[in-house]
C-alpha cells in the first residue's frame, strides 16, 4: 500500500487513541489512580496481543532495550499527564499541543541533525499547519466556564504533553534508521511494552488505596473495553508509523501524520462526543486538509 496512505491511516487510529483516553477518563475520573489503572490495563493488553503476534518470541539488542526504555518512560508521563489533562479543557486545544509536539520537534531533528531533504513545499505546508493548530486558542468558547487556575494548569500541562509527544516520535525515528543495531518494529514494540507495563506495575503497586480491593479497578468492564481499544489502536498507528519511518522523512512523516490526525479528531469527537464544529474548527480542518494535501505532492 501507498506510504502516504498508510501514514493517513496511521493520523486516524491515532485520533481513536484520544477518544479512548477520553472515554476512560470521563468515567472513571482524572486523578492519579485512575491514569496509572489505565496505563496498567492498556499496557497489559497490548503486551498480550504484541507477544501472540510474535508467537511469544522477542530478539533483544542493547540498543534496542534502551531505546525502548526510554519510549516506554515518555509513553508512560504522557498517558499519566493526558488522562489529567483532557478532563481539564477542550479535545481541540489538548490535541493542538499534542500534534505540534509530534510535528515540530522531529521535523528540527530531521533537518538539522539527519541530513534530511527539507522542500519548499514541506516549509509551507508546515507552516499551514501551524496555523491550523492555533486556531483553537482564539475560540472564547474553549474557556467559558473553567477557573483561570484550572485553565493555566491545563496549559501547563498541556506544554508538557507536547515536548513528551514530540520525543515520542524522534525516538522511534532514531531506532529505525539505526537498522544495524536495532530489532526489528515488532520486536521494538514488544520490548517497549515489557518495559512500560513493569513501570505501570510498579506505580500501582506504590499508590494506597481507601478501597480494600483496588485490583478491582482494573477488571472493570470499562476499564477493560476502553484499555483494549486503545491498545488496539495504539499498536496498529504506532506499528504503520515506525514501519514508514525506515523510509519516509521525519521532515514529511510527522507533519502529514499531524495533517490528517487534526481532520479526524473533531469529527470523531463530533460523531461520539457531540462537540460542535463551529467555525474555528471547521477552518482549523479545511486548512489541515490543505497542507495535507501539500505534502503528498
Amino acid at each position: 500500500m501507498d506510504k502516504y496512505l498508510l501514514l493517513i491511516l496511521s493520523a486516524f487510529l491515532f485520533s481513536s487513541e484520544f477518544i479512548f483516553t477520553k472515554l476512560y477518563g470521563d468515567k472513571n475520573g482524572s486523578h492519579y489512580r485512575s491514569a496509572v489503572n489505565f496505563s496498567l490495563v492498556s499496557s497489559t493488553l497490548s503486551l498480550t496481543i504484541l507477544l501472540l503476534c510474535n508467537g511469544f518470541t522477542v530478539k533483544f539488542t542493547w540498543f534496542s532495550v534502551l531505546m525502548a526504555g526510554a519510549l516506554a518512560v515518555v509513553h508512560l508521563l504522557a498517558n499519566l499527564i493526558s488522562i489529567k489533562a483532557v478532563s481539564l479543557g477542550s479535545m481541540a486545544i489538548y490535541t493542538l499541543f499534542m500534534m505540534l509536539g509530534g510535528m515540530i520537534v522531529p521535523f528540527i531533528v530531521g533537518a538539522m541533525f539527519l541530513n534530511e531533504e527539507v522542500k519548499i513545499v514541506y516549509i509551507i505546508a508546515t507552516l499551514i499547519l501551524v496555523v491550523a493548530l492555533v486556531l483553537p486558542i482564539f475560540d472564547k468558547n474553549e474557556r467559558k466556564g473553567g477557573a483561570k487556575k484550572t485553565f493555566l494548569i491545563f496549559l501547563s500541562l498541556c506544554i508538557l504533553l507536547f515536548f513528551l509527544n514530540g520525543v515520542n516520535g524522534t525516538i522511534g525515528k532514531l531506532h529505525q534508521i539505526n537498522e544495524a543495531q536495532a530489532v526489528n518494529t515488532l520486536d521494538f514494540l514488544t520490548i517497549k511494552y515489557l518495559w512500560k507495563t513493569s513501570f505501570s506495575f510498579v506505580l500501582f503497586l506504590s499508590y494506597r488505596s481507601k478501597d480494600e480491593n483496588k485490583w478491582r479497578g482494573l477488571v472493570q468492564k470499562n476499564s477493560l473495553l476502553n484499555g483494549l481499544g486503545y491498545a488496539v489502536v495504539h499498536i496498529a498507528a504506532t506499528l504503520l508509523q515506525l514501519y514508514c519511518a525506515l523510509t519516509v522523512d521525519a521532515c514529511l512523516m510527522f507533519p502529514l501524520v499531524t495533517g490528517g490526525t487534526l481532520i479526524f479528531t473533531p469529527i470523531l469527537a463530533r460523531i461520539l462526543f457531540k462537540e460542535k464544529i463551529n467555525a474555528f474548527v471547521a477552518t482549523e480542518i479545511a486548512v489541515s486538509f490543505v497542507a495535507t494535501v501539500l505534502f503528498v505532492f
